[in-house]
């Protein structure tokens, strides 16, 4: 009679195992650091330092030169820094070169020119899994606007979600607030949004939200966002 048993005890508990997390709501507080072009890429002490990076449950550092296309010269790139960590062991999840990263520590979550999807940065924040993703301009142009292939991506990897355990989505954009409100309309499954923008504010785009930052600003606030257990942001402000 055991041997009967055993297969199905077996199957449920491998079933169980492999059951995503209840999903529930979460709140989040987000950075967005906008560096100077000056700044060293591996000048971290300039970051970690940062009394930002303490007050907030993540901090997106974004590097980016609309004026010069020289990008052996110009290094753009985003990363997700941690509080206490710097650039040399921070994930990276976006950059216009095909780097590894800068140290062997250091992660690369980038969309690959050889997958239909990107590899997430997933942190989990108060129990809950948080997805960041990042959509770089590689063209540099006032009105540049991301190619199809990083949006099929994109959406692909959003679509994967629901297999790895994860509802809540942060794409960080190097584009426009308008061409990424575009991006926010076209794709289902963002929850919010952040870029750099002439000034401090945020827009509700369907169930998601659109933040913008000031560039260096020096008294900049962090975002506060709340998602709801299915995902969609229920609340967004400084």
């Amino acid at each position: 009679m055991l041997y009967y048993f055993l297969p199905i005890l077996l199957a449920s508990f491998v079933l169980s195992a492999c059951t995503p997390k209840t999903q529930q709501p979460v709140d989040l507080t987000i950075n967005l650091y906008g560096l100077e072009q000056d700044t060293s890429l591996t000048n971290s002490k300039t970051i970690t330092v940062d009394s930002r990076t303490q007050s907030a449950d993540i901090t997106l550092v974004s590097a980016f030169n609309q004026s010069n296309a020289n990008v052996v010269n110009n290094y753009n790139y985003v990363y997700a820094l941690n509080s206490g960590e710097g650039l040399q062991n921070a994930p990276l999840l976006a950059s216009n070169l095909p780097i590894v990263g800068i140290s062997s520590k250091q992660e690369v979550y980038d969309f690959a020119n050889n997958k239909t999807h990107a590899k997430v940065y997933v942190k989990e924040v108060s129990g809950q899994k948080v997805a960041f993703l990042a959509l770089i301009d590689l063209d540099r142009t006032k009105h540049a606007t991301p190619s199809k292939s990083d949006l099929d991506k994109l959406g692909a990897t959003i679509d994967r979600g629901s297999i790895e355990g994860w509802n809540k989505v942060v794409l960080v954009s190097q584009y426009s607030p308008s061409t990424t409100a575009a991006v926010l309309q076209q794709l289902k499954g963002i929850d919010l949004a952040i870029t750099l923008g002439p000034q401090r504010k945020t827009t509700q785009i369907g169930k998601s939200c659109l933040a913008e930052f000031p560039f260096g600003d020096d008294v900049q606030l962090p975002i506060k966002a709340s998602f709801s257990a299915n995902g969609y942001t229920t609340q967004c402000h400084w």
